[in-house]
């Protein structure tokens, strides 16, 4: 049977910042104007998820923005404090872990 040539070039890739290029926020979000209200409600989504990984990747992504100054009153309103509590109780030490060490941080 004949040989088949193998194609060089796959299909198009999703952008690796996840944004739409052909939308006009796109420039907004990776300037960061737009983009800490929508990474605090990213965390809020993950530290609520049902797996404990992605609990626990919330817990060090929210201990990561605190150290940003513009993004602890927006914390504070949007009750991280109140989300991330329940998980020192957790059946994972990796979850109760970083859910006390991302409170440390916000206390400081």
């Amino acid at each position: 049977m004949g040989k088949s040539k193998t194609k060089r070039f796959g299909s198009l890739r999703p952008t690796p910042t996840g944004l739409d290029l052909t939308n006009g926020d796109a420039n907004a979000e990776v300037d960061g104007t737009g983009s800490t209200q929508s990474a605090v409600n990213n965390i809020m989504e993950k530290m609520q998820a049902a797996s404990t990984e992605e609990r626990a990747c919330g817990c060090k992504i929210l201990a990561s923005v605190v150290s940003q100054p513009s993004s602890i009153g927006l914390l504070l309103n949007q009750n991280a404090v109140k989300i991330a509590a329940p998980l020192f109780l957790d059946p994972c030490l990796d979850v109760r872990k970083s859910a006390l060490g991302a409170i440390r941080l916000v206390s400081n």
